[in-house]
């Protein structure tokens, strides 16, 4: 069956595992219709091999494990799965990371199954959160190519 996930005496049971993760992450780094054929995240493809993707029951310390971490293992973003925290603490986690770790070239993002709004146009298919941690250099520069393209007509961010 699923795995469970013990955190603050909740137990989670999910069906997430890493291959489904990949497999989502593929998705996303597929051309897409309803974005007129790019891409939902055009850049996944480019640095697939440097995403690492890893079950954590605590997030905030892998997030500033990649902080330190990332440029020794030539990392361009963790996505992290498998640890159950609400919506709004999970917020609350993810603004206090990115001003804490902004200076460290380093930037977090949160999906989860309880927000009001997808920034992206594709279903969120699992039913805990997950934290996408990445370089933020990289996000600005690509960013600023997409900027150039009509990607952010699709897009909210």
């Amino acid at each position: 069956m699923g795995q469970k996930v013990l955190n603050m005496r909740k137990i989670v049971v999910t069906d997430t595992t890493k291959n489904k993760v990949k497999a989502w992450l593929d998705k996303l780094s597929t051309p897409n219709k309803k974005m007129d054929n790019m891409p939902i995240c055009p850049f996944i493809g480019k640095y697939r091999n440097r995403i690492h993707i890893a079950q954590t029951t605590k997030p905030e310390f892998l997030a500033n494990n990649f902080a330190h971490m990332k440029d020794v293992f030539r990392f361009e973003a963790v996505v992290a799965f498998g640890f159950w925290m609400s919506y709004d603490k999970m917020d609350k986690m993810i603004t206090a990371l990115n001003k804490k770790l902004a200076h460290k070239d380093t930037i977090c993002l949160m999906m989860h199954p309880d927000g009001d709004e997808s920034v992206l146009p594709v279903d969120y298919q699992f039913e805990l959160p997950i934290l996408i941690i990445q370089r933020l250099s990289t996000l600005n520069k690509a960013r600023k190519q997409l900027e150039k393209t009509k990607y952010y007509k699709h897009y909210k961010y």
